[in-house]
């Protein structure tokens, strides 16, 4: 199942979005957040990526995991052919 989520964040505390060894990143962050949610180890692709400091707003990520969540929070599954790398519209520096 493919899982389309949208973030928004303070990246003031963080080394930029993407996983880099021996730094706090967005990325990583998240995916623990779903290992403790589905016991499953994913890796999630976003339609963008922050350097360290910077914040976003409606950012866009899927991941796949291979059980059905049943979940009291929102999530949105969505078509395996979705990809986000097609929805970054705008960055502002």
């Amino acid at each position: 199942m493919r899982i389309k989520c949208i973030v928004t964040y303070d990246g003031t505390h963080f080394y930029g979005w993407q996983i880099q060894p021996d730094k706090r990143t967005v990325q990583e962050e998240i995916q623990k957040a779903i290992y403790k949610i589905t016991r499953e180890e994913v890796t999630i692709h976003s339609s963008g990526r922050t350097d360290a400091g910077v914040h976003a707003v409606g950012q866009v990520f899927h991941f796949d995991i291979l059980r059905i969540l049943v979940l009291y929070v929102p999530i949105q599954p969505t078509a395996n052919k979705f990809a986000v790398i097609c929805l970054c519209t705008l960055l502002l520096y």
